[in-house]
């Protein structure tokens, strides 16, 4: 059963868009396939669909959402990845130290590309 709205209470609504049509506004969840190639299913849902979440003030605000994406690439990504030393699995200790600079900084500088895009 759902509990009675008190009076005055906002009605809070689930909108589903491609942003195209109605722009995006407020918490925005979005789902990404790399492939199309599998069926969903509860096992494979986790290895198939990259989940993803983006605040959107204002989306006539010129570059909003650009600033939404770089918001999430530094307060989350980023730090977990500057954070995490274990996620790379090369066996020799200063190749993979390489690898993890190297793409860390790319992710940084594609962060301070979108920072200056907006």
């Amino acid at each position: 059963m759902i509990p009675p709205m008190q009076k005055g209470a906002k009605i809070k609504r689930l909108l589903i868009t491609d942003g195209v049509d109605v722009p995006m506004k407020g918490v925005c969840i979005y789902f990404l396939r790399i492939t199309k190639d599998r069926k969903i299913t509860i096992k494979n849902i986790a290895d198939e669909v990259f989940f993803g979440v983006l605040e959107i003030r204002d989306p006539e605000e010129p570059g909003i959402i650009l600033e939404s994406v770089y918001n999430a690439l530094q307060m989350i990504y980023l730090k977990y990845l500057k954070t995490n030393t274990s996620w790379n699995s090369i066996s020799d200790s200063e190749t993979a130290a390489q690898i993890r600079l190297r793409f860390i900084t790319s992710v940084d500088h594609y962060a301070e590309f979108l920072s200056g895009s907006s």
